[in-house]
């Protein structure tokens, strides 16, 4: 705000800041990242390895499945 004794202006300005600042993004633990998709929020979230979570064989189990399939076309073709 100014004032020159008759007349008094005020300004305004707007200022874009990051929601995260690059420090704080350095800074995200492991097995935690940011998603980022079209026009949604960018979402914290915290990630877990397949191969270590609770369907850990199941998901081991069914990718060797899976492979075993397209190993058995691959020498078919």
């Amino acid at each position: 705000m100014s004032d020159d004794g008759d007349r008094a202006s005020i300004s305004i300005s707007t200022r874009r800041r990051a929601v995260l600042e690059p420090g704080d993004i350095r800074q995200i633990r492991e097995r935690e990242g940011l998603v980022v998709h079209r026009r949604t929020p960018v979402t914290r979230v915290k990630f877990e390895r397949i191969h270590e979570g609770p369907r850990a064989k199941e998901i081991s189990d069914a990718t060797k499945e899976a492979l075993k399939k397209v190993n058995s076309h691959v020498g078919a073709s």
